[in-house]
């Protein structure tokens, strides 16, 4: 937790898909920077979603290399940038993205805490069959 910032591994899709896990939430619910070793075109996909990318500090050229070890390699210069570095020049660069890091997170808890529409109509059909249901579609359950 108390890392500059975070390299998270997803898994890679063979289609267009781009999956998210816990491990990309954990960053994001940290306020923390981080990069995401995965399929191409997994940076954009979040921005899509509307999180902010950490343009200020990372270089996200590697994002659409279809090649995984060039990818790959890219993606890791940009975290070798900043090895070595003292304390007080990551934390300035810290500083430069904590509100979009902020910002990030409420996304993040935003889409945890709602449910989507293709599914609320399940979601209020188990709330009223089933009152005592503690399960993921109860909206209750949601709430922080």
């Amino acid at each position: 937790s108390r890392s500059f910032m975070q390299l998270v591994t997803e898994s890679i899709e063979d289609s267009d898909g781009v999956f998210f896990s816990e491990k990309t939430a954990t960053p994001i619910l940290l306020n923390k920077p981080f990069l995401v070793a995965s399929s191409p075109g997994f940076h954009a996909r979040l921005a899509e979603l509307g999180f902010e990318l950490y343009d200020e500090i990372f270089d996200y050229s590697f994002d659409n290399i279809l090649d995984d070890d060039i990818r790959f390699e890219k993606l890791i210069y940009n975290v070798k940038r900043y090895v070595g570095l003292s304390s007080s020049v990551l934390q300035q660069h810290y500083n430069s993205v904590f509100d979009k890091a902020v910002r990030n997170k409420k996304l993040a808890i935003k889409y945890a805490t709602t449910v989507p529409d293709d599914i609320r109509e399940l979601s209020n059909l188990v709330v009223k069959k089933c009152p005592d249901y503690l399960g993921p579609l109860n909206i209750d359950s949601y709430i922080i």
